[in-house]
């Protein structure tokens, strides 16, 4: 071969290899970061299914870090001390009861994202280090969960400006209410009740974006008043606190205050965003009748806190 072809050889498998290199696949354009594709609907997941994500076109982004029942053989379970691995009994289904029920009455489309894994495996509800412990076979997983979290929260700011968030669970506790956790303790509810420490318990709330974007909407009005989440869930039949008719946890009432997924959603990295964590009661949860109930009450609840 002559040495000119074999140059002009070279030159045009340099340039087919560059092509390749840069042009997008079918997975890179669906990308977390530049929202190629995305419509209300859509369904991206994971390659082993452990993790899916749904594109919506409300204001609402629903977190379900430990609903997943999926326990591979090949990860160890977590062992490390204070991991908790209880499932988090029926909050998948929940979900789709809340997503049928925004489409049945708004045609509309929440923003959600579930772990399909069990806890015992992954904590989508934890910091990297302690979501995993000692093997970090799942970081892929636990990235992938986490950074579709938060394009799901740019996206929704970007094109609908003031976005809830919620992370649902479910408790155990004997007391059958919803908890609802705002990054405040029972303390923390209580001066809220005395109107004591407002303008510092408010920054520390996981509404201080809310509030911050409403300044004429106080904390005591948003958490515990007429039209809170709360109180709108109260009256519907689904006991709440905090609430107007049950404002603070009483001593020695266990209650989950919120966790590491509320308190980055609700930061300052995401200024329009606000919400809380719901964990909720036996109750509401264990009959597809009562999930469905739930999920009707939570819409007609949401429509009016979100306007």
């Amino acid at each position: 071969m002559k040495r000119s072809s074999y140059t002009g050889l070279c030159c045009l498998l340099f340039l087919a290899i560059s092509c390749a290199k840069d042009a997008p696949s079918q997975e890179e354009g669906e990308s977390k970061s530049d929202f190629y594709g995305w419509a209300a609907g859509k369904v991206i997941k994971d390659a082993e299914g452990w993790t899916e994500v749904v594109i919506g076109d409300y204001p609402l982004v629903l977190s379900v870090p430990h609903g997943g029942s999926i326990q591979p053989d090949h990860i160890p379970d977590r062992t490390c001390s204070g991991s908790t691995t209880v499932l988090d009994t029926w909050t998948i289904e929940m979900v789709r009861a809340i997503q049928q029920e925004f489409k049945q009455k708004l045609n509309k489309t929440p923003f959600v994202v579930i772990s399909h894994l069990s806890r015992k495996k992954i904590d989508q509800n934890r910091t990297l280090d302690k979501a995993l412990c000692a093997d970090k076979t799942l970081e892929p997983t636990w990235r992938f969960y986490h950074d579709y979290l938060d394009s799901l929260l740019r996206y929704s700011s970007e094109n609908y400006g003031k976005t809830l968030f919620i992370d649902l669970h479910a408790h155990g506790h004997a007391k059958q209410r919803l908890e609802l956790g705002y990054n405040l303790t029972a303390t923390q509810l209580d001066y809220i009740t005395k109107g004591w420490d407002l303008p510092k318990i408010t920054e520390a709330s996981s509404y201080a974006n809310l509030l911050n974007m409403r300044p004429t909407l106080g904390i005591q009005e948003a958490l515990i008043g007429d039209y809170a989440f709360g109180t709108l869930m109260q009256d519907k039949g689904f006991p709440s606190v905090p609430s107007k008719r049950d404002p603070i946890p009483a001593a020695g009432d266990d209650y989950f205050t919120g966790g590491d997924n509320t308190r980055l959603a609700t930061s300052g990295k995401y200024p329009q965003v606000y919400g809380f964590q719901i964990e909720s009661n036996r109750d509401s949860r264990n009959t597809e009748e009562r999930r469905m109930e739930f999920a009707k009450r939570l819409v007609e609840s949401i429509e009016i806190i979100n306007r």
